[in-house]
């Protein structure tokens, strides 16, 4: 694969470079002298782009959520799945009038759709056109800037976004696991799910039936500017985690702001490790045996989100990826409304007409016992459950990502 780089854009998303010029090169919209050479720039151009590696390595963040994404295919904009969850064989005694339950799995299924998304790259008036006739301006220049503009917001925006806001939508209370996707909130499993259960314990707690994914410190500081979170709470968290019998054995990272991370490192004689997670090198502070990564501009300052990563990601995916099944219309591609495309039939009177289209594609959060969000804030809580002013913030940040996928970016 060719050498690709990035220049970081402040949110932390980056813009591929491809050869010896990159978008947003000064004197690259001088360089072409027609449409055809045009094309032949942007083809390369998005043949690095759809490479998904490097697309989903951009941030630290996003790096580390495609790592926990299983990838499937729709059909007619929908991927249905059935699964089971709480599987196991039961055993009992051996008697020659006894005939034994066989294997107990409880089926459900769901359905997930796909986004189709495009975006216009000029909108040129026959008066603009003249003007640039009259003056022997070329219009090849001002494309290539507004191509520049479109494909650095789809890397730095949109496909983001399509991972962020899944992470941030809070579900509806209740239902069946397959009710909605997000996290788990005040949703009943089965006992087998778990190492240990307490019928009598409140619903959200460690050991009950009812699970919440949606959780507070226990004791939310009194003095203003300072976080409540100690290392009790991150210890909380992983003993909930852990709870799982699938989750036993696995690695907990946390996304986080750099404010978490100072405060928790406050509690401890040592210096925070700086650290990589995985062979791929994500930055990371170990503190607590967990690796947090630093994401300041899109996880609020006084949250913490954690998942359990499984290197197995066909049986411990948090995310799940739903693409088109033909390798044409995936990622992103140039198109011409009402027409076949080719750039020798590109002019400056039918500019108007090219777009640059997405692959039909989303992201949902489909491993619900695998992720969790820690709310540090100083807002009071009970028993350690995240109130309605946390659940708030984390929806108003979905609402911010979802902008991005539907036209509405400020």
């Amino acid at each position: 694969m060719k050498d690709l780089r990035y220049l970081l854009f402040k949110d932390g998303a980056g813009v591929p470079s491809v050869g010896s010029t990159h978008l947003g090169d000064k004197g690259i919209h001088e360089q072409f002298s027609d449409f055809i050479e045009v094309g032949r720039h942007y083809d390369g151009v998005l043949a690095e782009l759809n490479n998904t590696e490097a697309l989903n390595g951009t941030t630290p963040l996003l790096n580390l959520l495609t790592k926990m994404t299983r990838t499937r295919t729709h059909t007619n904009n929908f991927y249905k799945e059935t699964f089971s969850l709480g599987t196991q064989a039961l055993f009992f005694d051996a008697s020659s009038y006894a005939d034994p339950i066989p294997v107990k799995a409880k089926q459900m299924s769901w359905e997930m759709g796909v986004r189709d998304l495009e975006s216009k790259v000029m909108n040129t008036t026959q008066l603009e056109l003249k003007t640039f006739k009259r003056n022997h301006i070329s219009i090849i220049p001002e494309f290539v800037k507004a191509m520049d503009t479109v494909i650095s917001t789809y890397v730095t925006k949109v496909y983001p976004a399509m991972f962020y806001k899944s992470i941030f939508k809070v579900p509806n209370a209740g239902g069946e696991y397959n009710a909605n996707f997000g996290l788990l909130r005040n949703v009943t499993l089965d006992g087998i799910m778990l190492a240990n259960v307490d019928d009598t314990a409140l619903p959200g707690t460690k050991n009950s039936v009812v699970r919440n994914h949606y959780r507070a410190i226990a004791k939310p500081s009194s003095v203003a500017g300072q976080l409540g979170v100690t290392p009790e709470d991150i210890d909380n968290v992983k003993r909930y985690f852990l709870n799982y019998t699938d989750n036993e054995g696995k690695e907990i990272v946390a996304i986080t702001s750099s404010i978490v991370i100072n405060t928790l490192a406050k509690f401890y004689s040592y210096e925070p490790t700086k650290d990589y997670f995985l062979e791929n090198g994500i930055p990371s502070v170990k503190i607590n045996g967990i690796h947090f990564v630093e994401a300041d501009t899109v996880i609020p300052e006084d949250f913490i989100f954690f998942a359990v990563y499984d290197p197995v990601v066909e049986q411990g995916h948090l995310l799940t990826k739903v693409i088109n099944p033909y390798p044409e219309y995936q990622g992103l591609r140039i198109d011409v409304e009402g027409a076949n495309f080719g750039w020798e039939s590109v002019d400056e009177y039918n500019l108007k007409e090219v777009k640059v289209v997405t692959g039909e594609m989303d992201v949902h959060l489909t491993g619900r016992y695998r992720g969790l969000w820690l709310d540090c804030g100083n807002r009071p809580n009970t028993d350690g459950l995240m109130t309605q002013g946390g659940l708030d913030i984390l929806n108003r940040k979905y609402v911010q990502r979802l902008s991005a996928l539907n036209g509405m970016i400020q």
